[in-house]
């Protein structure tokens, strides 16, 4: 929006205030960092090659899905609302399964988790213990970070 008040301004002469004062320009929050975040399925791009290509990959997860949403934040009369857009489809099945293939999924993000089992650690807990406390305190499937193996 600001891009169209810039191009108004220099073609008619007027001051960006003046242009935004007519238009009835009206901006996004300042504490909101993004108006618009896309999110595509991550088996929708294909891996680009980090070497020399001696041995290739036999098993590749890109599926070249076209499952995508996007939001964007839009004017109402009481306020900002954010609309949704969603298009393509999986062409693949979504499975749970398929959802904890990604690690990022089963880490423990709640901080005061982390320090619990650092401290179960150093008072000498097994690691079964441990990820038994995890998982009935989050109500979460999660894996044990690598200094506890």
């Amino acid at each position: 929006m600001s891009n169209s008040v810039a191009r108004e301004a220099k073609a008619s002469g007027d001051t960006r205030e003046v242009v935004e004062r007519r238009k009835g320009t009206r901006y996004i929050p300042e504490e909101w960092k993004k108006y618009c975040k896309t999110l595509r399925c991550t088996l929708g791009r294909s891996q680009s090659a980090r070497g020399t290509g001696q041995r290739k990959h036999r098993v590749v997860r890109a599926t070249m899905c076209t499952t995508k949403v996007n939001a964007r934040v839009v004017p109402g009369r009481s306020g900002w609302y954010v609309a949704l857009k969603a298009s393509g489809h999986h062409n693949h099945p979504v499975t749970k399964h398929q959802w904890f293939n990604y690690a990022e999924n089963r880490k423990i993000t709640d901080e005061g988790l982390t320090l619990d089992a650092e401290e179960m650690h150093k008072a000498g807990a097994h690691t079964k213990g441990i990820l038994a406390y995890l998982r009935e305190r989050s109500g979460e499937f999660c894996m044990l970070p690598v200094w506890f193996l």
